[in-house]
């Protein structure tokens, strides 16, 4: 069976991320330098930056919302999609 659904992430979900994004350990990742054995570090530091910094997940949210979205379970898996 299909159900609408709209997404609604609580502020209290929303905030155990950033805390856990700002309390990262970047001491326990290795640098390899680069790109050369996964994403560098220098690089993944600026995107943890714009996520905790300019991301504005309400705005993404609503834009998601404003299209139709529905969950349905397909072979024992909850699904959600637009």
């Amino acid at each position: 069976m299909i159900s609408p659904y709209t997404i609604n992430v609580p502020d209290e979900r929303l905030a155990t991320i950033r805390a856990k994004v700002e309390a990262y350990d970047w001491s326990q990742l290795p640098d390899a330098g680069g790109w050369s054995a996964g994403v560098g570090v220098d690089d993944l530091k600026r995107l943890a930056a714009y996520w905790r910094d300019s991301y504005d997940w309400r705005a993404v949210e609503r834009r998601l919302n404003a299209l139709p979205n529905f969950t349905a379970d397909v072979e024992g898996e909850h699904l959600h999609f637009i």
